[in-house]
């Protein structure tokens, strides 16, 4: 847990050493505080990267005219998401290993999957085609939206991984079932 931010006689958080001579420790206030406010940038962070990727895939989908290109985009992206939270939080290392291990590999599979035999030399799938005919002229800003919204929800899923990732507790037996599962 991160406990060298703090908060000085204004209200303001900072780091040790800044030149205020009242600083509190701001896990003194809650001792969730420090991870809290650190534990949101990442997937904040994600949220960025994730929608310039999506707008990419969209930009490839308008010249490709296959939008299941953003299947492979929310599953790389919710790899990434984990892999990343893994590197950047700080529950106890092993299990930031094992668990941003275990995702990043199921995303690779998975997105390898889905371009190789969905979407690389095939048309696009019929759940896509519907969907520009119900959008009509407008089916371009719905489809950048629909991709867009798709980063969202990867970052909203992607929260389930962040309590086992914090999680400082050595290894137990819920970790052995998880990793048998």
């Amino acid at each position: 847990m991160c406990t060298d931010i703090y908060l000085n006689d204004k209200g303001e958080t900072g780091r040790t050493g800044s030149t205020s001579s009242l600083q509190t420790p701001m896990a003194s206030i809650h001792p969730l505080l420090p991870t809290l406010t650190t534990m949101w940038l990442a997937p904040a962070t994600g949220l960025a990267v994730l929608a310039v990727g999506m707008l990419g895939l969209w930009l490839v989908q308008k010249r490709t005219r296959n939008a299941a290109i953003v299947d492979v985009g929310w599953t790389v992206g919710l790899g990434l998401l984990a892999v990343g939270y893994a590197l950047t939080q700080d529950g106890l290392a092993l299990r930031r290993l094992l668990v941003g291990g275990m995702i990043g590999v199921w995303s690779l599979r998975l997105a390898s999957h889905l371009w190789f035999d969905r979407i690389r030399g095939h048309p696009e799938e019929g759940r896509y085609l519907r969907l520009r005919e119900l959008w009509g002229e407008r089916q371009e800003s719905r489809l950048l939206l629909f991709f867009l919204g798709q980063a969202v929800l990867a970052v909203l899923l992607s929260l389930a991984f962040l309590p086992g990732l914090l999680n400082d507790e050595p290894l137990g037996a819920l970790d052995l079932a998880a990793l048998l599962l």
